[in-house]
Protein backbone atom coordinates (compact mmCIF):
# COMPACT_ATOMS: atom_id res chain seq x y z
CA UNK A 1 0.00 0.00 0.00
CA UNK A 2 2.78 2.54 1.05
CA UNK A 3 4.31 1.64 -2.74
CA UNK A 4 1.60 2.49 -4.39
CA UNK A 5 0.80 5.56 -2.37
CA UNK A 6 4.63 6.56 -3.41
CA UNK A 7 4.34 5.40 -6.95
CA UNK A 8 0.61 7.97 -6.77
CA UNK A 9 2.37 10.74 -5.41
CA UNK A 10 5.07 10.10 -8.17
CA UNK A 11 3.25 10.42 -10.96
CA UNK A 12 1.19 13.52 -9.38
CA UNK A 13 4.69 15.01 -9.41
CA UNK A 14 5.20 14.35 -12.88
CA UNK A 15 1.82 15.10 -14.00
CA UNK A 16 2.04 18.75 -12.69
CA UNK A 17 5.67 19.57 -13.65
CA UNK A 18 4.20 18.57 -17.08
CA UNK A 19 1.67 21.29 -16.78
CA UNK A 20 3.70 23.55 -15.84
CA UNK A 21 5.92 23.45 -18.64
CA UNK A 22 3.22 23.32 -20.70
CA UNK A 23 1.99 26.61 -19.48
CA UNK A 24 5.15 27.64 -19.44
CA UNK A 25 5.64 27.47 -23.55
CA UNK A 26 1.99 28.59 -23.86
CA UNK A 27 0.92 25.46 -25.34
CA UNK A 28 -2.99 25.13 -25.38
CA UNK A 29 -4.86 21.79 -26.90
CA UNK A 30 -8.32 21.70 -26.34
CA UNK A 31 -10.76 18.76 -28.17
CA UNK A 32 -14.23 18.44 -28.15
CA UNK A 33 -16.33 15.56 -29.55
CA UNK A 34 -19.98 15.40 -29.79
CA UNK A 35 -21.79 12.62 -30.96
CA UNK A 36 -25.55 11.78 -31.25
CA UNK A 37 -28.42 8.87 -32.44
CA UNK A 38 -31.61 9.97 -32.44
CA UNK A 39 -34.73 8.39 -33.91
CA UNK A 40 -37.95 10.26 -34.53
CA UNK A 41 -36.78 12.60 -32.62
CA UNK A 42 -34.29 15.99 -33.02
CA UNK A 43 -30.53 16.33 -31.90
CA UNK A 44 -28.71 19.52 -31.97
CA UNK A 45 -25.18 19.20 -30.93
CA UNK A 46 -23.53 22.03 -30.56
CA UNK A 47 -19.05 22.57 -30.04
CA UNK A 48 -17.26 25.44 -29.63
CA UNK A 49 -13.66 26.23 -29.00
CA UNK A 50 -11.65 29.41 -28.27
CA UNK A 51 -7.92 29.67 -28.37
CA UNK A 52 -5.93 32.38 -27.87
CA UNK A 53 -2.16 31.48 -27.77
CA UNK A 54 1.11 34.21 -27.60
CA UNK A 55 4.33 33.18 -28.95
CA UNK A 56 3.16 29.53 -29.30
CA UNK A 57 1.30 26.65 -30.58
CA UNK A 58 -2.52 26.51 -30.49
CA UNK A 59 -4.43 23.62 -32.04
CA UNK A 60 -8.11 22.89 -31.49
CA UNK A 61 -10.23 20.04 -33.04
CA UNK A 62 -13.75 19.85 -33.06
CA UNK A 63 -15.81 16.77 -34.27
CA UNK A 64 -19.21 16.47 -34.53
CA UNK A 65 -20.98 13.44 -35.90
CA UNK A 66 -24.67 12.45 -35.85
CA UNK A 67 -27.32 9.97 -37.29
CA UNK A 68 -30.97 10.18 -37.27
CA UNK A 69 -33.65 8.91 -38.51
CA UNK A 70 -37.02 10.44 -39.79
CA UNK A 71 -36.03 13.46 -37.81
CA UNK A 72 -33.70 16.43 -38.10
CA UNK A 73 -29.99 16.77 -37.21
CA UNK A 74 -28.73 19.98 -37.07
CA UNK A 75 -24.17 20.26 -35.81
CA UNK A 76 -22.70 23.55 -35.40
CA UNK A 77 -18.92 23.40 -34.95
CA UNK A 78 -17.23 26.79 -34.47
CA UNK A 79 -14.02 26.91 -33.78
CA UNK A 80 -11.65 30.54 -33.37
CA UNK A 81 -8.13 30.74 -32.92
CA UNK A 82 -5.79 33.89 -32.62
CA UNK A 83 -2.53 33.69 -32.39
CA UNK A 84 0.74 35.97 -32.40
CA UNK A 85 4.12 35.00 -34.02
CA UNK A 86 3.67 30.79 -33.66
CA UNK A 87 1.53 28.44 -35.51
CA UNK A 88 -2.26 27.86 -35.80
CA UNK A 89 -4.18 24.92 -37.19
CA UNK A 90 -7.83 24.80 -36.94
CA UNK A 91 -9.72 21.60 -38.00
CA UNK A 92 -13.46 21.20 -38.35
CA UNK A 93 -15.40 18.34 -39.22
CA UNK A 94 -18.95 17.97 -39.84
CA UNK A 95 -20.47 14.36 -41.10
CA UNK A 96 -24.03 13.66 -41.31
CA UNK A 97 -26.13 11.14 -42.31
CA UNK A 98 -29.88 11.09 -42.52
CA UNK A 99 -33.13 9.11 -44.12
CA UNK A 100 -36.08 10.65 -44.40
CA UNK A 101 -35.41 13.66 -43.05
CA UNK A 102 -32.92 16.71 -43.07
CA UNK A 103 -29.12 17.26 -42.17
CA UNK A 104 -27.82 20.81 -42.20
CA UNK A 105 -23.71 20.44 -40.71
CA UNK A 106 -22.53 23.82 -40.38
CA UNK A 107 -18.98 23.97 -39.64
CA UNK A 108 -16.70 27.39 -39.51
CA UNK A 109 -13.28 27.78 -39.12
CA UNK A 110 -11.74 31.40 -38.89
CA UNK A 111 -7.61 31.94 -38.19
CA UNK A 112 -5.65 35.32 -37.39
CA UNK A 113 -1.90 35.35 -37.27
CA UNK A 114 0.51 37.69 -37.36
CA UNK A 115 3.84 36.31 -38.15
CA UNK A 116 3.09 33.17 -38.40
CA UNK A 117 1.09 30.01 -40.10
CA UNK A 118 -1.95 29.62 -40.38
CA UNK A 119 -4.18 27.01 -41.61
CA UNK A 120 -7.94 26.16 -41.47
CA UNK A 121 -9.75 23.11 -43.11
CA UNK A 122 -13.13 22.60 -43.14
CA UNK A 123 -14.37 19.14 -44.39
CA UNK A 124 -18.57 18.80 -44.75
CA UNK A 125 -19.67 15.27 -45.78
CA UNK A 126 -23.41 14.47 -45.87
CA UNK A 127 -25.13 11.77 -47.24
CA UNK A 128 -29.28 11.45 -47.56
CA UNK A 129 -31.80 9.57 -48.88
CA UNK A 130 -35.16 11.15 -49.80
CA UNK A 131 -34.63 14.10 -48.04
CA UNK A 132 -32.70 17.59 -48.25
CA UNK A 133 -29.36 18.12 -47.12
CA UNK A 134 -27.55 21.70 -46.87
CA UNK A 135 -23.54 21.86 -46.15
CA UNK A 136 -22.12 25.28 -45.31
CA UNK A 137 -18.01 25.22 -45.06
CA UNK A 138 -16.28 28.32 -44.17
CA UNK A 139 -12.90 29.06 -43.68
CA UNK A 140 -11.21 32.06 -43.26
CA UNK A 141 -8.12 33.03 -42.85
CA UNK A 142 -5.93 36.71 -42.41
CA UNK A 143 -1.98 36.74 -42.28
CA UNK A 144 0.19 39.45 -41.73
CA UNK A 145 4.11 38.49 -42.57
CA UNK A 146 3.16 34.54 -43.36
CA UNK A 147 1.52 31.81 -45.37
CA UNK A 148 -2.20 31.23 -44.71
CA UNK A 149 -3.92 28.10 -46.06
CA UNK A 150 -7.79 27.53 -46.46
CA UNK A 151 -9.20 24.19 -47.87
CA UNK A 152 -12.98 23.27 -47.78
CA UNK A 153 -14.76 20.33 -49.14
CA UNK A 154 -18.38 19.99 -49.30
CA UNK A 155 -19.58 16.37 -50.66
CA UNK A 156 -22.83 15.64 -50.97
CA UNK A 157 -24.59 12.31 -52.07
CA UNK A 158 -28.06 12.33 -51.98
CA UNK A 159 -31.28 10.01 -53.79
CA UNK A 160 -34.34 11.62 -54.73
CA UNK A 161 -34.20 14.79 -52.62
CA UNK A 162 -31.90 18.26 -52.64
CA UNK A 163 -28.52 18.43 -51.97
CA UNK A 164 -26.88 22.05 -51.41
CA UNK A 165 -23.59 21.90 -50.59
CA UNK A 166 -21.52 25.64 -50.13
CA UNK A 167 -17.96 26.24 -49.76
CA UNK A 168 -16.43 29.18 -48.51
CA UNK A 169 -12.63 29.66 -49.01
CA UNK A 170 -11.28 33.58 -48.16
CA UNK A 171 -7.86 34.83 -47.08
CA UNK A 172 -6.22 38.12 -46.95
CA UNK A 173 -2.56 38.25 -46.87
CA UNK A 174 0.44 41.21 -46.54
CA UNK A 175 3.80 40.26 -47.53
CA UNK A 176 3.12 36.36 -47.34
CA UNK A 177 1.15 33.30 -49.56
CA UNK A 178 -2.00 33.07 -49.39
CA UNK A 179 -3.73 29.22 -50.64
CA UNK A 180 -7.02 28.64 -50.94
CA UNK A 181 -8.63 25.96 -52.60
CA UNK A 182 -12.39 24.67 -52.48
CA UNK A 183 -14.14 21.52 -53.82
CA UNK A 184 -17.47 21.01 -54.56
CA UNK A 185 -18.89 17.33 -55.22
CA UNK A 186 -22.32 16.28 -55.71
CA UNK A 187 -23.71 12.67 -56.89
CA UNK A 188 -27.78 12.93 -57.21
CA UNK A 189 -30.21 10.77 -58.87
CA UNK A 190 -33.52 12.13 -59.33
CA UNK A 191 -33.12 15.32 -57.78
CA UNK A 192 -32.05 18.65 -57.94
CA UNK A 193 -27.82 19.52 -56.78
CA UNK A 194 -26.67 23.00 -56.58
CA UNK A 195 -22.77 23.55 -55.52
CA UNK A 196 -21.46 27.06 -55.24
CA UNK A 197 -17.84 27.14 -54.57
CA UNK A 198 -16.10 30.24 -53.80
CA UNK A 199 -12.49 30.97 -52.95
CA UNK A 200 -11.12 34.61 -53.48
CA UNK A 201 -7.47 35.80 -52.53
CA UNK A 202 -6.39 39.12 -51.62
CA UNK A 203 -2.55 39.39 -51.39
CA UNK A 204 -0.22 42.18 -51.16
CA UNK A 205 3.52 41.71 -52.22
CA UNK A 206 2.73 38.18 -52.50
CA UNK A 207 1.95 34.94 -54.50
CA UNK A 208 -1.80 33.86 -54.64
CA UNK A 209 -3.73 30.61 -55.74
CA UNK A 210 -7.20 30.45 -55.77
CA UNK A 211 -8.07 26.71 -57.12
CA UNK A 212 -11.78 25.94 -56.90
CA UNK A 213 -13.45 22.58 -58.33
CA UNK A 214 -17.13 21.61 -58.81
CA UNK A 215 -18.33 18.77 -60.56
CA UNK A 216 -21.77 17.47 -60.77
CA UNK A 217 -23.26 13.64 -61.72
CA UNK A 218 -26.74 13.71 -62.07
CA UNK A 219 -29.17 11.24 -63.44
CA UNK A 220 -33.01 12.28 -64.33
CA UNK A 221 -32.80 16.06 -62.33
CA UNK A 222 -31.03 19.29 -62.72
CA UNK A 223 -27.66 19.80 -61.70
CA UNK A 224 -25.98 23.17 -61.10
CA UNK A 225 -22.21 23.92 -60.71
CA UNK A 226 -21.37 27.01 -59.84
CA UNK A 227 -17.27 27.73 -59.00
CA UNK A 228 -15.85 31.46 -58.69
CA UNK A 229 -12.35 32.05 -58.41
CA UNK A 230 -11.21 35.69 -57.71
CA UNK A 231 -8.00 36.94 -57.25
CA UNK A 232 -6.28 40.63 -56.33
CA UNK A 233 -2.83 41.04 -55.84
CA UNK A 234 -0.51 43.73 -55.35
CA UNK A 235 3.22 43.30 -56.86
CA UNK A 236 3.10 39.64 -56.89
CA UNK A 237 1.66 36.36 -58.58
CA UNK A 238 -1.85 35.92 -58.68
CA UNK A 239 -3.79 32.45 -60.15
CA UNK A 240 -7.18 31.51 -60.59
CA UNK A 241 -8.39 27.85 -61.45
CA UNK A 242 -11.77 26.99 -62.56
CA UNK A 243 -13.13 23.58 -63.35
CA UNK A 244 -16.44 22.77 -63.16
CA UNK A 245 -17.83 19.29 -64.80
CA UNK A 246 -20.76 17.24 -65.58
CA UNK A 247 -22.37 14.52 -66.61
CA UNK A 248 -26.15 14.23 -66.61
CA UNK A 249 -28.89 11.70 -68.22
CA UNK A 250 -32.01 12.96 -69.23
CA UNK A 251 -31.64 16.01 -67.33
CA UNK A 252 -30.41 19.77 -67.69
CA UNK A 253 -26.70 20.33 -66.77
CA UNK A 254 -25.41 24.34 -66.39
CA UNK A 255 -21.93 25.03 -65.24
CA UNK A 256 -21.13 28.42 -64.83
CA UNK A 257 -17.19 29.37 -64.26
CA UNK A 258 -15.77 32.52 -63.55
CA UNK A 259 -12.04 33.42 -63.12
CA UNK A 260 -11.04 36.94 -62.50
CA UNK A 261 -7.86 38.45 -61.65
CA UNK A 262 -6.61 41.72 -61.48
CA UNK A 263 -2.71 42.39 -60.61
CA UNK A 264 -0.78 45.32 -60.67
CA UNK A 265 2.93 44.83 -61.50
CA UNK A 266 2.59 40.62 -62.22
CA UNK A 267 1.85 37.87 -64.02
CA UNK A 268 -1.45 36.85 -63.71
CA UNK A 269 -3.45 33.60 -65.30
CA UNK A 270 -7.14 32.81 -65.19
CA UNK A 271 -7.51 29.28 -66.55
CA UNK A 272 -11.40 27.99 -66.69
CA UNK A 273 -12.51 24.99 -67.91
CA UNK A 274 -16.66 23.22 -68.34
CA UNK A 275 -16.70 20.33 -70.00
CA UNK A 276 -20.21 18.77 -70.67
CA UNK A 277 -21.68 14.86 -71.33
CA UNK A 278 -25.66 14.91 -71.88
CA UNK A 279 -27.49 12.66 -73.10
CA UNK A 280 -31.14 13.46 -73.55
CA UNK A 281 -31.07 16.72 -72.08
CA UNK A 282 -29.96 20.20 -72.32
CA UNK A 283 -26.36 21.39 -72.03
CA UNK A 284 -25.14 25.11 -71.75
CA UNK A 285 -21.55 25.48 -70.09
CA UNK A 286 -20.62 28.87 -70.15
CA UNK A 287 -16.93 30.00 -69.20
CA UNK A 288 -15.34 33.60 -68.42
CA UNK A 289 -12.09 34.51 -68.11
CA UNK A 290 -11.40 38.01 -67.65
CA UNK A 291 -7.54 39.76 -66.45
CA UNK A 292 -6.93 43.27 -65.90
CA UNK A 293 -3.27 43.82 -65.25
CA UNK A 294 -1.03 46.72 -65.22
CA UNK A 295 2.43 46.83 -66.35
CA UNK A 296 2.51 43.01 -66.34
CA UNK A 297 1.29 39.64 -68.67
CA UNK A 298 -2.16 38.52 -68.79
CA UNK A 299 -3.05 35.10 -70.12
CA UNK A 300 -6.34 33.86 -70.20
CA UNK A 301 -7.40 30.37 -71.22
CA UNK A 302 -11.17 29.71 -71.55
CA UNK A 303 -12.29 25.87 -73.27
CA UNK A 304 -15.84 24.69 -73.44
CA UNK A 305 -16.56 21.53 -74.77
CA UNK A 306 -19.78 19.99 -74.79
CA UNK A 307 -21.54 16.75 -75.99
CA UNK A 308 -24.78 15.90 -76.54
CA UNK A 309 -26.83 13.03 -77.77
CA UNK A 310 -30.28 13.78 -78.84
CA UNK A 311 -30.62 17.63 -77.51
CA UNK A 312 -29.19 20.73 -78.08
CA UNK A 313 -26.03 21.82 -77.01
CA UNK A 314 -24.91 25.47 -76.42
CA UNK A 315 -21.11 26.17 -75.34
CA UNK A 316 -20.38 29.63 -75.41
CA UNK A 317 -16.89 30.64 -73.92
CA UNK A 318 -15.95 34.73 -73.70
CA UNK A 319 -12.34 35.11 -72.82
CA UNK A 320 -11.32 39.34 -72.70
CA UNK A 321 -7.79 40.22 -71.77
CA UNK A 322 -7.20 44.06 -71.06
CA UNK A 323 -3.47 45.27 -69.90
CA UNK A 324 -1.31 48.48 -70.04
CA UNK A 325 1.92 48.46 -71.73
CA UNK A 326 2.62 44.69 -71.39
CA UNK A 327 1.42 41.65 -73.61
CA UNK A 328 -2.17 40.39 -73.02
CA UNK A 329 -2.94 36.94 -74.92
CA UNK A 330 -6.33 35.64 -75.07
CA UNK A 331 -7.13 32.13 -76.76
CA UNK A 332 -10.56 30.62 -76.46
CA UNK A 333 -11.61 27.10 -78.05
CA UNK A 334 -15.02 25.66 -78.41
CA UNK A 335 -15.52 22.62 -79.53
CA UNK A 336 -19.02 20.88 -80.09
CA UNK A 337 -20.08 17.49 -81.54
CA UNK A 338 -23.91 16.64 -81.53
CA UNK A 339 -25.76 13.61 -83.07
CA UNK A 340 -29.63 14.47 -84.36
CA UNK A 341 -29.59 17.88 -82.46
CA UNK A 342 -28.69 21.14 -82.73
CA UNK A 343 -25.56 22.83 -81.99
CA UNK A 344 -24.17 26.58 -81.69
CA UNK A 345 -20.60 27.57 -81.22
CA UNK A 346 -19.88 31.04 -80.11
CA UNK A 347 -16.46 31.64 -79.41
CA UNK A 348 -15.17 35.22 -78.74
CA UNK A 349 -11.90 36.59 -78.19
CA UNK A 350 -11.14 40.51 -77.47
CA UNK A 351 -7.61 42.07 -76.90
CA UNK A 352 -6.99 45.62 -75.81
CA UNK A 353 -3.82 46.86 -75.16
CA UNK A 354 -2.13 50.09 -74.45
CA UNK A 355 1.39 50.54 -75.56
CA UNK A 356 1.58 46.44 -75.91
CA UNK A 357 0.78 43.96 -78.09
CA UNK A 358 -2.21 42.42 -78.22
CA UNK A 359 -2.92 38.74 -79.71
CA UNK A 360 -6.46 37.38 -80.22
CA UNK A 361 -6.62 33.62 -81.00
CA UNK A 362 -10.49 32.12 -81.82
CA UNK A 363 -10.94 28.75 -82.93
CA UNK A 364 -14.79 26.96 -83.41
CA UNK A 365 -14.84 23.48 -84.40
CA UNK A 366 -18.11 21.72 -84.56
CA UNK A 367 -18.69 18.34 -86.24
CA UNK A 368 -22.40 17.33 -86.23
CA UNK A 369 -24.08 14.54 -87.81
CA UNK A 370 -27.93 14.73 -89.26
CA UNK A 371 -28.72 18.12 -87.54
CA UNK A 372 -27.98 21.76 -87.68
CA UNK A 373 -24.51 23.64 -87.49
CA UNK A 374 -24.16 26.96 -87.05
CA UNK A 375 -20.55 28.53 -85.99
CA UNK A 376 -20.02 31.90 -85.22
CA UNK A 377 -16.49 33.02 -84.36
CA UNK A 378 -15.35 37.03 -83.86
CA UNK A 379 -12.26 38.16 -83.04
CA UNK A 380 -11.95 41.94 -81.93
CA UNK A 381 -8.63 43.36 -81.75
CA UNK A 382 -9.26 46.84 -80.96
CA UNK A 383 -5.56 49.25 -80.79
CA UNK A 384 -4.49 52.36 -78.89
CA UNK A 385 -5.83 55.63 -80.03
CA UNK A 386 -4.42 58.96 -80.17
CA UNK A 387 -0.62 59.63 -81.86
CA UNK A 388 1.85 56.32 -82.51
CA UNK A 389 4.22 55.04 -81.01
CA UNK A 390 8.01 56.20 -81.95
CA UNK A 391 9.06 52.43 -83.01
CA UNK A 392 5.53 52.52 -85.09
CA UNK A 393 6.96 55.51 -87.10
CA UNK A 394 10.06 54.32 -87.54
CA UNK A 395 8.20 51.47 -89.04
CA UNK A 396 6.80 52.89 -91.28
CA UNK A 397 9.10 55.44 -92.43
CA UNK A 398 11.61 52.02 -92.61
CA UNK A 399 9.31 50.72 -94.80
CA UNK A 400 8.48 53.35 -96.73
CA UNK A 401 11.97 53.78 -97.81
CA UNK A 402 12.44 50.75 -98.76
CA UNK A 403 9.89 50.87 -101.16
CA UNK A 404 10.86 53.91 -102.77
CA UNK A 405 14.32 52.50 -103.68
CA UNK A 406 12.87 49.67 -104.51
CA UNK A 407 10.83 51.54 -107.12
CA UNK A 408 13.23 53.44 -108.15
CA UNK A 409 15.91 50.87 -109.00
CA UNK A 410 13.43 48.99 -110.97
CA UNK A 411 12.85 51.97 -112.67
CA UNK A 412 16.28 52.53 -113.71
CA UNK A 413 17.37 48.81 -115.00
CA UNK A 414 14.02 48.81 -116.49
CA UNK A 415 15.51 52.06 -118.66
CA UNK A 416 18.85 50.78 -119.12
CA UNK A 417 17.71 47.78 -120.75
CA UNK A 418 15.41 49.58 -123.08
CA UNK A 419 18.34 51.69 -124.08
CA UNK A 420 20.51 48.56 -124.34
CA UNK A 421 17.82 46.76 -126.82
CA UNK A 422 17.39 50.24 -128.65
CA UNK A 423 21.08 50.59 -129.53
CA UNK A 424 21.38 47.40 -131.26
CA UNK A 425 18.35 47.85 -132.96
CA UNK A 426 19.86 51.45 -134.60
CA UNK A 427 23.08 49.73 -134.97
CA UNK A 428 21.57 47.06 -136.86
CA UNK A 429 19.05 48.41 -138.96
CA UNK A 430 19.65 52.59 -139.76
CA UNK A 431 23.41 52.27 -141.66
CA UNK A 432 21.42 50.19 -144.49
CA UNK A 433 20.06 53.82 -145.59
CA UNK A 434 22.27 56.25 -146.69
CA UNK A 435 21.96 59.09 -149.73
CA UNK A 436 24.15 56.48 -152.13
CA UNK A 437 22.23 53.20 -151.68
CA UNK A 438 19.13 52.23 -153.67
CA UNK A 439 18.47 52.89 -157.50
CA UNK A 440 18.67 56.38 -158.53
CA UNK A 441 20.72 59.41 -157.54
CA UNK A 442 18.74 60.10 -154.46
CA UNK A 443 18.75 56.30 -153.45
CA UNK A 444 16.02 54.68 -152.33
CA UNK A 445 13.61 57.40 -150.32
CA UNK A 446 10.24 55.05 -149.51
CA UNK A 447 12.35 53.29 -146.25
CA UNK A 448 12.54 56.30 -144.56
CA UNK A 449 8.73 55.93 -143.78
CA UNK A 450 9.72 53.81 -140.46
CA UNK A 451 10.42 55.64 -137.47
CA UNK A 452 13.78 56.13 -136.27
CA UNK A 453 14.90 56.31 -133.46
CA UNK A 454 17.92 57.90 -132.04
CA UNK A 455 20.07 56.17 -129.22
CA UNK A 456 20.89 59.19 -127.69
CA UNK A 457 17.44 59.73 -125.94
CA UNK A 458 14.01 57.87 -125.59
CA UNK A 459 12.69 58.80 -128.82
CA UNK A 460 13.33 60.71 -132.06
CA UNK A 461 10.12 62.07 -134.15
CA UNK A 462 9.84 60.17 -137.30
CA UNK A 463 11.39 61.83 -140.25
CA UNK A 464 9.27 61.88 -143.52
CA UNK A 465 9.94 61.52 -147.12
CA UNK A 466 9.30 65.27 -147.84
CA UNK A 467 11.86 66.44 -145.19
CA UNK A 468 14.38 64.52 -146.44
CA UNK A 469 14.31 65.12 -150.10
CA UNK A 470 14.45 68.71 -148.86
CA UNK A 471 17.49 67.94 -146.90
CA UNK A 472 18.94 66.32 -149.87
CA UNK A 473 18.22 69.04 -152.41
CA UNK A 474 19.18 71.53 -149.97
CA UNK A 475 23.03 69.66 -149.71
CA UNK A 476 22.87 69.41 -153.54
CA UNK A 477 22.76 72.58 -153.88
Amino acid sequence: MDIDWIMQGTLEKEISQKKAIMEEKAVAIKANTGSSATSNGTRTASNTIASTTYGGTSTATNSGSQVTSSGSSTTSNTETSMTSGGTSATSNTGSSLTSGGTSTPVNTGSSATSGGTSTASNSGSRLTAGGASTTSNTGSSLTSGGPSTTSNTGSSLTSGGTSTPVNTGSSATSGGTSTASNSGSRLTAGGASTTSNTGSSLTSGGPSTTSNTGSSLTSGGTSTPVNTGSSATSGGTSTASNSGSRLTAGGASTTSNTGSSLTSGGPSTTSNTGSSLTSGGTSTPVNTGSSATSGGTSTAFNTGSSMTSGETSTPANIGSSMTSSETSITSSTGSSTTSSGTTTASNTGSSATAGGSGTPLTIGIITTSNSISTSAGTTVNEGPSGSLKPWEIFLISLVSVIVAVGFFVGLYFCVRNSLSLRNVFDTAVYPLHGPNLGPGPGGNHTVHHRSRWSPNGFWRRPVSSVAMELRESHNGL
